[in-house]
């Protein structure tokens, strides 16, 4: 049987690796690629595709609204997400609202990838190594809020409080490239793609709690 695979990715290079290492096995054909959410949309609505594979990094959408519009465009495909970052409680909500793969890309992808294909084709849920070690702790620490150090629910603060971030910087006396790493940390945290979706699920998760 054949598995009909789509691949939604803004980077060229990453898209031909993953085609090509899916495409060894006579199993997985790669019918659609795309660079942008409206093309990976409207892929997914022409070709009902049984695998989706999508990053998490777009400018145009936070993760969950994604995989929400994918669910609507393709209701029988099975998500896999490839990202960046392995933080264990996004990666528990992923699995909440029906991702079926999580893929670390620091993981060996040309050994992940096909296993994690064909692992959900079975309905089964594939991490990669470092990814399932990252949820497994997640699972186990009841205590959501150690995943944030100080500084950055200082930052979470300011930022909900309306503070830019020249305002962050002087109030934390850190410089300004400090406190754009910190908010572009927290953005992969929360596996928002801006300030506003983050503040959101920051909000709506009750990471704003007193210490």
């Amino acid at each position: 049987m054949t598995y009909r695979i789509i691949i939604g990715e803004d980077a060229d290079l990453v898209i031909l690796g993953a085609q090509v290492t899916l495409e060894r096995d006579a199993r997985f054909r790669v019918v659609a690629t795309a660079r942008s959410l409206r093309d990976l949309l409207t892929a997914a609505e022409t070709h009902q595709p049984d695998v989706i594979l999508t990053h998490d990094a777009s400018p145009e959408a936070d993760i969950l609204v994604l995989v929400a519009q994918l669910q609507r465009a393709a209701p029988g495909a099975k998500l896999i997400v490839m990202s960046a970052s392995a933080d264990g409680l996004l990666i528990r909500d992923l699995l909440t609202v029906g991702v079926r793969g999580y893929l670390y890309r620091c993981d060996d992808l040309c050994l992940c990838l096909p296993l994690a294909v064909a692992a959900v084709m079975q309905d089964k849920l594939y991490l990669s190594p470092t990814a399932n070690s990252e949820y497994l702790i997640a699972l186990q620490d009841n205590d959501k809020h150690r995943f944030l150090d100080p500084e950055l629910r200082a930052v979470l603060r300011l930022m909900t409080d309306g503070a830019n971030t020249h305002e962050i910087a002087r109030q934390l006396e850190v410089t300004l490239r400090r406190v754009y790493w910190l908010q572009q940390k927290l953005r992969n945290r929360f596996g928002a793609a801006t300030n506003a979706q983050l503040i959101r699920r920051a909000v709506e998760g009750g990471y704003l709690t007193a210490d």
